[in-house]
């Protein structure tokens, strides 16, 4: 027990950052652990089993986040675990496992988090969770104050045997409304059923539910019970949320298990649906009007639409061939059969059927709205009711158009996909976003020769992730315009407009950029372009805030151009660069970099390596992600020994050449005392399992392992991919630097 306390008071003394104290010799002789515990100013993670604790006179731990207490004895009781927690200021996780000690406790529950994920067994002191007696009013009392306390959760699992007791709370007590739960899993004894309607009833927003059978009680199951149909002894609304977590074409399947199955499908709050699971239009059309004017008009949930091409019918090919009594079948003959089929099946579904489609749904109220349109013959029309869909929250369009409208009213929308949507006119997809008042999330994928847009004008104060996708180059003056001070995740893949404002964005936001400024192929801007200059360099101050940057090699070569007139704005919050360089923009590297202060992760994708300037000191970076292609790895020296606190590299080389072009006797500072993790990958390898002729770049190989395991006086470990299998022996005898470097090989 000595030699306990005195490693402990060592380990603590050097301000350990996390200790582990973990007694299975004896648990009835506990290790009692040292006063100097409470004061450990760095500790971060503590795990104890089986140990004793005094009541510490005070306690510093400030920087204590994790607690893991297994079996543990307090000296003072309640108030020795009291203090230690209170006193963790920091404290973001707590683990408590209990033996027979002097802890006494009952349920009470003052405040947790919003939305909290919850998973409880108790019995509330009640001898196998049986049933509560109105007698015992204290403990009705508690238990409705429990219940309460919980009553903002979002998700909850809950055992068989505190549903026991609950069950008996639900004869004398209504249970309170669980208004945010939307995910429940409950496990029931077999002759506790009838209490899940009161348990459903008190959670009205559920999405999710796992009803699970304990079949292990001490009640024996009958006969009848045991030939009983549980399912069919749920609730209709519970089995309709149960059947609208799959697919409707298997929900209808069960209509025919029993009358009143029959027609249960039409109160399902969710539909998705593809055209092509119907043989006939007709028929489509027919389930479609039966299901979205059902009587009952529940809200909808979920309406998700894809309509395709009709698959042709095998037996309208029999009757074809029937009719004209065709004895041989050739290749013309199948033609002839096809334009005949095609002219009759493949035709436009008519406006005003799809529009009484979504009238109907906006009436029900739908919250997911989905339409997916893909015949490219035709467009569907979205209807004006779309615009007034008071409860919609997420609405995905493909192939639609949509007409200006008169007025929007769309609350709850915080969603919103547009691919391949033709508008009316600019105004309309403005209007469009800026009267969705909690917009968070917007995807706009553009087909620039049937959108008829010019301008993109983006103009939101909740929007907090917009991404616009356009790959065709046929620049005629396009715009986009953003104002979104909460934008937090921006994408630019945008080929086709000239021009880029930025009004607003929010500070230390993730982008994207890769686009051309109207610069066919990315090249780099003229002098003379002064109008583009000057969009240019307000554009690139409308970034300087950003946090992570991922940028392309084409959007690089034309600010290339920039920077040989202008000078770049500083990116001082820019702590993340992905970014890719051709053998043209290389001579920008350096100047691009200076404007980057605080880089602490770098992703380089180099093409090409060309002699440059000096890089400047990357003194806060410690993770570099680099992929050489063609002879650009010639410049890794250099590379490293700008980042002299480097704590990470992962370097991917497209090939290795035999030739010894790379200086690698000098190591760089990095390689002294920073270093710990390497990885070394190159798609230049060799198929284990195939018998093919060695690959090129071994001695390359050996050489860069070499220069790594024998330089880095800090390294713990050498990643290698399975290109250097063949080699992985030689390797392994490679001397090291450091004693505790390990070369694990990934295969």
């Amino acid at each position: 027990m000595y030699n306990t306390w005195r490693h402990s008071s060592c380990a603590i003394r050097r301000g350990i950052l996390h200790l582990s104290l973990c007694n299975e010799v004896d648990e009835d002789t506990l290790v009692k652990m040292p006063p100097s515990l409470y004061s450990c100013e760095r500790l971060v993670n503590l795990s104890l089993r089986c140990v004793f604790l005094d009541h510490p006179e005070s306690v510093s731990l400030p920087c204590f986040k994790i607690m893991h207490l297994w079996m543990v004895i307090y000296d003072g009781g309640d108030s020795t675990l009291e203090t230690l927690i209170s006193s963790c200021h920091v404290l973001e996780e707590l683990t408590i496992v209990r033996c027979h000690d002097s802890l006494k406790a009952v349920f009470i529950i003052h405040s947790i988090g919003h939305s909290a994920t919850l998973h409880f067994d108790v019995l509330f002191g009640v001898e196998n969770g049986e049933l509560l007696e109105p007698v015992d009013s204290s403990k009705i009392t508690m238990l409705h104050k429990f219940l309460t306390g919980l009553s903002t959760v979002s998700e909850m699992s809950i055992s068989a045997a505190t549903l026991n007791v609950i069950h008996g709370y639900c004869e004398m007590e209504q249970l309170p409304q669980f208004s945010n739960l939307s995910y429940l899993h409950a496990c029931f004894e077999d002759t506790k059923w009838e209490m899940l309607p009161y348990l459903l009833e008190s959670c009205p927003n559920l999405r999710s539910v796992i009803l699970a059978l304990d079949m292990d009680g001490e009640t024996a199951v009958n006969e009848n019970q045991r030939d009983s149909d549980s399912l069919s002894n749920l609730p209709d609304s519970l089995l309709c949320k149960i059947l609208s977590d799959i697919p409707t074409k298997e929900s209808v399947c069960t209509s025919v298990l029993s009358k009143r199955w029959r027609n249960l499908w039409l109160d399902v709050p969710a539909l998705d649906l593809n055209s092509r699971e119907f043989l006939d239009q007709d028929v489509f059309v027919s389930f479609m009007d039966r299901f979205v004017c059902s009587e009952d008009k529940h809200h909808l949930e979920i309406f998700k639409l894809k309509y395709q091409v009709f698959y042709l019918d095998t037996s309208r090919f029999k009757s074809w061939v029937a009719r004209r009594r065709v004895h041989r079948f050739n290749a013309s003959g199948l033609k002839s059969w096809m334009d005949d089929v095609a002219s009759s099946r493949v035709r436009h579904l008519d406006t005003s059927r799809f529009k009484y489609w979504i009238d109907a749904v906006s009436r029900r109220r739908v919250r997911h709205l989905d339409v997916r349109n893909e015949l490219y013959n035709g467009i569907l029309k979205m209807p004006p009711s779309l615009y007034s869909c008071e409860r919609l929250v997420n609405l995905d369009l493909y192939h639609v158009s949509l007409d200006h409208p008169e007025s929007v009213s769309l609350p709850c929308v915080k969603i919103m996909h547009l691919e391949m949507v033709r508008y009316d006119d600019d105004s309309t997809l403005e209007t469009l976003i800026s009267s969705c008042h909690v917009l968070e999330e917007l995807t706009i994928s553009r087909d620039p020769y049937s959108d008829f847009l010019v301008a993109v004008r983006v103009h939101s104060h909740s929007l907090k992730s917009f991404k616009i996708v356009c790959e065709r180059w046929v620049s005629d003056g396009h715009v986009v315009e953003i104002d979104a001070p909460r934008l937090e995740r921006m994408t630019l893949s945008d080929h086709i407009s000239e021009k880029f404002i930025i009004h607003s964005i929010g500070p230390s936001a993730k982008v994207h950029i890769d686009v051309l400024f109207g610069e066919e192929n990315g090249e780099p801007l003229e002098p003379v372009d002064s109008s583009k200059i000057t969009m240019l360099r307000k554009f690139l101050t409308g970034l300087s805030t950003v946090s992570d940057m991922i940028i392309s090699a084409a959007t690089l070569n034309v600010i290339d151009g920039y920077c040989e007139m202008e000078q770049l704005p500083q990116f001082a919050n820019l702590s993340y660069l992905h970014a890719s360089f051709h053998e043209t923009s290389w001579k920008m590297l350096p100047t691009f970099l200076k404007s980057c202060p605080n880089l602490h992760s770098v992703f380089l994708i180099i093409h090409d390596y060309c002699e440059m300037e000096q890089l400047p000191q990357f003194s806060n970076l410690s993770y570099l992600e680099a992929c050489f292609e063609g002879t650009s790895w010639e410049m890794l020296p250099t590379l490293l020994e700008s980042c002299p606190n480097l704590y990470s590299i992962i370097l991917d080389f497209e090939c290795l050449p035999e030739t010894e072009q790379v200086d690698l006797s000098l190591a760089p500072q990095c390689f002294q005392s920073s270093l710990e993790y390497v990885e070394l990958k190159t798609i230049d390898g060799v198929d284990i399992r195939k018998k093919e002729r060695p690959p090129r770049g071994v001695s390359s190989k050996m050489n860069l392992a070499k220069y790594f395991l024998e330089n880095c006086g800090a390294l713990q470990e050498l990643a290698l991919k399975r290109c250097f299998c063949n080699i992985i022996n030689q390797i392994e005898s490679i001397p090291r630097r450091s004693s505790e470097c390990e070369v694990v090989m990934d295969y």
